[in-house]
């Protein structure tokens, strides 16, 4: 009986796309906002999110983390490029 209960509450993440791929969109929306707050940009002001502002400084540890790596360093990102230019 446990077995097929765990098998039930699991059916979602069969799907190889569903266990290893991207099932939402929020995240992506969520750490750019972060991002830009790491660089100065404030929401609402200087870039558009509908999302609360608290989940930009919750991440904001996450957008450190990616600025440390590396990410989104190059100039040629298109959405750095449309934030700079409004």
């Amino acid at each position: 009986m446990v077995v097929v209960g765990v098998a039930l509450r699991t059916l979602v993440w069969w799907p190889s796309h569903n266990l290893f791929g991207v099932l939402e969109y929020d995240d992506g929306v969520y750490y750019a906002a972060a991002r830009l707050l790491l660089d100065s940009y404030l929401p609402y002001s200087d870039f558009s999110i509908v999302h609360p502002p608290g989940v930009s400084l919750v991440l904001l540890p996450a957008a450190v983390f990616g600025y440390l790596l590396g990410a989104g360093r190059d100039s040629s990102d298109p959405h750095r490029r449309s934030v700079t230019e409004h």
